[in-house]
C-alpha cells in the first residue's frame, strides 16, 4: 500500500502534520574519533579572527573622523534592511560591515554548475501583515499582480515539487510527517496535536489580529503568552504526547528553524513555528515558499546593490561613545591596521548582541541568548545519488539523522538539464552546549567535518562517495538566537525594543526568532526610529 502524501496544509486541516525526535542519534558521535576521509575542498566560515579582536582591545585611534547623521553596524539583513529604508528616506548614513560581503547568514557560493546557500534558503508566502515583506517582493518584481486580493508571485521563485521526502525505515516518503508502518496512538497523537495547531492558526480576537503573526510583535495581546514560560518538551509531556514520530517532528521543526532543541525551545515559539504562518497566493498553495539556488542571498543582494554607495566592508566597530551631541563611532580596519572614526545623531546596532558590551559597556543589559553553532556543507556530486523510494525533492530530511537534512541547490534551475547537482547540507550542532560545541566545530578539519557529513549521509545514499568531486564546508559559531522560555515575552526583550539614548538595537536577537521576516521588521523600525530622532 503506497505512502499517503500530505501538505504540510493538509494535515493542518486533516488534525495532522510532521514530527520531529527527541531520541536524536548523538550528534558529535562522530566528533570524536572519526575516519578522515581525503575529499577536496574548503573549510570555510565568517572572520572570527577579526571579531575575537574585541576581547583584546589593541586598536590604534582613528586617524581622522567623518560626519554623517547615522551609522548603521552590521550588513545582514536587518542591517541591509535599515539601510535601505533610510535609502528611501533620503536620509545620509554609512553601513559597516566586517566581512567582505554583506548577507549575514544569507550568504551564498557558486560552483561551475550552480550557486548555493551557506544558511538561509526560503522565504514562505508572507501573511497578510507581513506588510514590509510583501511591498519588496513588488519592488523585486517577485509579486507580479493581484488577483482576487491574493499577491501572484512569480512561478519562477516558487518552490517547484517535489518538495519534501523524508528517510523513514529504509526508503524515501513524500512528506516529512512519519507515516509508513505508525501505530494507532501515533495516529490519534497527530490528530489530536495538528487539530489544536489548526485552532491556534485561524484564532484572532476581537480587532481581528491574529494570535500568531508574523512579525510575533504584530501578535494579538490575547496571544496564549504565557506559554512563553514554559519548554515545549515540557508542554508536550504535560499534555500526554508521548509518540516518538511526534516528538522527532517538533524537535526536527526546533533544531531547523531555531537551532534548539524540545527543551531549549518556548511552547509559544513551538507553536508560532506551526500556527504562525498563513500567507495565501492566487497562484500557490498555502503553504508554498519562495527559494532560489542561492536561496536568501538573492534577497540580500538585491537590497546591498540598492545600498552599495553608501556600504563598507572590512570594517570593525570597536567603540561607541555617547557624547553631548550624539555619538563617536570608532572603526578598525583590518586589512590596512588603521583606525578611522565617525560622529552621528544615531547608531543603529544590527550585530549580534553578545558583542555590544566589548564595544559600548554602559549598553543596556543583554541577557545571556542561545545561538548553537552550526555547519552547512556544500556536497558537489557527479550526478543524483541512487534512492529507494521517492526521487530527489528539493527538500531531504533522514528521520533521526544527526544533520537536518539537505536542499538540492540546483532545484530551481530552468537552463536545461545538468547531470551535476549540489546538495546543501545543514547540521545544527545542538547536543552539546553551545561554547563546548564551538570548540568542537572549529578544532575539527575538513577531513574530518567530511567523514562525519558522509557517515549522516550514507545510509540514505549507499553511493554518494563514489559520486563526490568535492565538499565545501561551513562554520557557523553563531547561529541565528534560539526562542528559549521565557524571552519571547519578558521583560528583557521588551527593554531592548526601547532606543537608548539614539541607539536602536535591530538584530534579530531582539526578536528571539531569526527568520526574514523578524530581520526586515526590526530593521525597518530602527530605521523609522531613528529617522524621525536625526
Amino acid at each position: 500500500m503506497p505512502t499517503p502524501e500530505y501538505s504540510r496544509r493538509q494535515f493542518l486541516k486533516r488534525g495532522l502534520h510532521t514530527a520531529a525526535a527527541l531520541g536524536i542519534a548523538p550528534l558529535l558521535a562522530a566528533c570524536g574519533e572519526t575516519q578522515e576521509t581525503d575529499i577536496p575542498g574548503y573549510l570555510l566560515g565568517p572572520d572570527a579572527q577579526a571579531g575575537h579582536l574585541l576581547r583584546k582591545r589593541q586598536f590604534p585611534k582613528p586617524a581622522h573622523w567623518e560626519e554623517i547623521p547615522v551609522i548603521i553596524v552590521g550588513a545582514g539583513i536587518s542591517g541591509l534592511s535599515a539601510a535601505y529604508a533610510l535609502e528611501k528616506k533620503g536620509i545620509p548614513f554609512r553601513l559597516l560591515e566586517l566581512e567582505a560581503e554583506s548577507g549575514g547568514n544569507s550568504r551564498a557560493g557558486h560552483s561551475a554548475h550552480t550557486a548555493y546557500p551557506w544558511g538561509a534558503h526560503y522565504l514562505p508566502v508572507p501573511n497578510a501583515e507581513s506588510v514590509h515583506v510583501r511591498e519588496l517582493l513588488e519592488e523585486m518584481g517577485l509579486i507580479t499582480d493581484y488577483a482576487g486580493g491574493l499577491p501572484v508571485f512569480d512561478e519562477r521563485a516558487l518552490c517547484h515539487a517535489p518538495q519534501e521526502r523524508l528517510w523513514y525505515r529504509g526508503t524515501w516518503q513524500k512528506g516529512l510527517i512519519p507515516m509508513r508502518g505508525i501505530t494507532e496512538q501515533t495516529r490519534e497523537e497527530y490528530a489530536r496535536f495538528f487539530s489544536h495547531v489548526e485552532t491556534l492558526r485561524e484564532a484572532r480576537d476581537s480587532q481581528g489580529t491574529p494570535h500568531f503573526a508574523i512579525p510575533l510583535d504584530l501578535s494579538s495581546p490575547q496571544s496564549p503568552k504565557a506559554l512563553d514560560t514554559l519548554s515545549l518538551a515540557q508542554y508536550l509531556q504535560q499534555a500526554g504526547y508521548h509518540s516518538p514520530e511526534l516528538l522527532w517532528y517538533l524537535d526536527y521543526c526546533c533544531r531547523d528553524d531555531y537551532g534548539s532543541t524540545l527543551a531549549q525551545t518556548s511552547t509559544w515559539a513551538g507553536l508560532h513555528y506551526l500556527a504562525g504562518r498563513r500567507g495565501q497566493a492566487a497562484n500557490a498553495p498555502e503553504d508554498a515558499e519562495l527559494t532560489w539556488p542561492m536561496g536568501n542571498a538573492h534577497l540580500a543582494r538585491y537590497l546591498t546593490a540598492r545600498v552599495q554607495d553608501h556600504m563598507q566592508v572590512r570594517s570593525l566597530v570597536y567603540n561607541l561613545q555617547r557624547t553631548t551631541h550624539g555619538w563617536e563611532v570608532s572603526v578598525f580596519l583590518p586589512d590596512t591596521q588603521k583606525a578611522q572614526g565617525y560622529r552621528c545623531r544615531q547608531v543603529i546596532y544590527a550585530s549580534p548582541l553578545h558583542t555590544l558590551p566589548y564595544i559600548y559597556p554602559e549598553a543596556p543589559a543583554v541577557p545571556k541568548l542561545l545561538h548553537t553553532p552550526w555547519v552547512v556543507a556544500q556536497l558537489h556530486l557527479k550526478h543524483e545519488p541512487a534512492h529507494q523510494g521517492e526521487p530527489m525533492h528539493w527538500d531531504n530530511v533522514n528521520y533521526r539523522g544527526k544533520g537536518v537534512g539537505y536542499v538540492l541547490a540546483n532545484h530551481q534551475l530552468l537552463q536545461g538539464y545538468r547531470k551535476e547537482v549540489t546538495l546543501t547540507y545543514y547540521y545544527p550542532l545542538t547536543d552539546l552546549p553551545p561554547q563546548e560545541a564551538r570548540a568542537v566545530a572549529f578544532r575539527r578539519s575538513h577531513r574530518q567535518w567530511a567523514a562525519s557529513i558522509l557517515e549522516d549521509l550514507q545510509p540514505m545514499h549507499p553511493d554518494i562517495r563514489s559520486l563526490l568531486t568535492g565538499m565545501d564546508i561551513w562554520v557557523w559559531g553563531h547561529g541565528m538566537v534560539a526562542p528559549t522560555p521565557g524571552y519571547l515575552w519578558g521583560t528583557a526583550r521588551e527593554q531592548l525594543k526601547q532606543p537608548h539614548q539614539g541607539l536602536h538595537l535591530a538584530h534579530t536577537d531582539v526578536s528571539g526568532i531569526s527568520i526574514f521576516e523578524e530581520a526586515q521588521y526590526r530593521g525597518i523600525q530602527a530605521a523609522q526610529a531613528a529617522a524621525v530622532l536625526s
